[in-house]
């Protein structure tokens, strides 16, 4: 169907899906609410028109959208971070021009826009300026939609999300890298997490949940991260190796330019653990992670204290660097990836200031092989 023939409020109808629907809002895709109010998007060409008895149910259903609908002029405009405080990542929010409500997973402040995750295959970019706070209906078991629950992936293996379904005593989650969990199969198998698991989550738990789920940060929030990094590797019986880590980050960020935000970061958009990064200079600050070259975690495993450094490509390790980082590792985090064992509590400060200019190797390189100027050191 041509999609500017297509109307707000016409009722449509896709045949293969066999699914009926008003028109409640036509973006990139075309979304149709059903009797009950369900969406669901489908591209415009899979639609055809509703005959007129299917048209006739939705009557009374369309004039009482048409009666709650406010409509608003929504500016195309750019907003600033200030405009709409209450509008923040992680808050349930309402888009008062459909409807459709969800966890704010993401802010565009440059094009004035709002992800809104509601469930799995539901969700939508809208404009900041048509989005109010939004309590939503109690769900079962005493549950709220929203609410900061954990998750279990495996045994041993638990995180943090917020509540969105619950099904006959089992939910699925939103996670900290804007995903929905379980996924996959054993979403539609209904191979959902046991309400009968869910945790308190801690302030502590709910600061780092809501930072990862945020994808765009501030250069001093980067190093504000850094030093709570840090604080949980001390808290972690990790304290005695953070002054060599101290000594291998600094002597890299020489070398390749000490600029949080721009050379380094922090692993977010992950529900693993947050660690230090050396990224690629972005184009745009929200591309940051998308130029990660590596990540750091200090690690207790097997009670011996060694630092992990986890390359993206090791297509990117030259061979003044091989001696240091070897072409070989963990594919567990990266199909092409490599991971390096660095035992820091071994080496010297020189050993250690070696390992650093191999680092900054790899980091040039990685910057070479997608055409980016490394920026000067500080």
């Amino acid at each position: 169907m041509d999609k500017s023939k297509i109307s707000r409020y016409d009722v449509l109808k896709n045949p293969k899906m066999n699914f009926c629907g008003f028109v409640a809002n036509i973006d990139k895709y075309i979304t149709l609410k059903d009797l009950r109010l369900k969406p669901s998007t489908f591209d415009a060409a899979y639609l055809e028109p509703a005959s007129e008895a299917e048209s006739a149910l939705f009557t009374d259903v369309i004039a009482s959208e048409r009666k709650n609908f406010k409509s608003e002029p929504v500016p195309d405009a750019p907003v600033k971070p200030g405009d709409y405080p209450n509008i923040r990542i992680g808050a349930v929010a309402v888009c008062r021009n459909t409807g459709n409500f969800g966890v704010i997973t993401d802010l565009d402040h440059a094009h004035g826009k709002a992800k809104l995750v509601r469930a799995h295959k539901e969700a939508w970019w809208v404009s900041i300026a048509s989005m109010d706070l939004y309590a939503p209906p109690p769900l079962a078991d005493g549950l709220t939609y929203g609410q900061f629950v954990n998750f279990r992936m495996s045994p041993g293996h638990e995180y943090v999300g917020k509540l969105l379904e619950v099904k006959d005593g089992k939910y699925t989650a939103l996670g900290a890298d804007g995903k929905c969990y379980p996924k996959g199969q054993r979403y539609t198998d209904g191979l959902l997490f046991e309400i009968s698991e869910i945790k308190k989550i801690s302030p502590e738990e709910q600061e780092k949940y809501l930072f990862k789920l945020n994808r765009r940060h501030t250069p001093e929030e980067y190093t504000e991260r850094l030093a709570k990094t840090k604080a949980k590797w001390a808290e972690d019986g990790l304290s005695q190796l953070i002054p060599k880590f101290d000594v291998f980050w600094e002597k890299t960020l020489a070398l390749i330019g000490n600029k949080p935000g721009i050379t380094w970061g922090a692993r977010v958009r992950t529900i693993y653990g947050y660690s230090p990064t050396l990224n690629i200079p972005p184009a745009y600050p929200d591309e940051l992670q998308a130029n990660m070259v590596c990540f750091f975690t200090l690690s207790n495993d097997g009670g011996k204290p060694e630092l992990y450094a986890f390359i993206k490509d090791s297509k990117w390790i030259p061979e003044s660097a091989r001696r240091h980082f070897p072409a070989s590792g963990d594919k567990k985090f990266y199909a092409g990836g490599n991971r390096t064992v660095i035992p820091l509590a071994e080496l010297s400060e020189a050993e250690l200031q070696d390992y650093a200019v191999s680092m900054a190797a790899i980091y040039n390189s990685a910057c070479n092989s997608k055409n980016v100027a490394a920026p000067e050191a500080d």
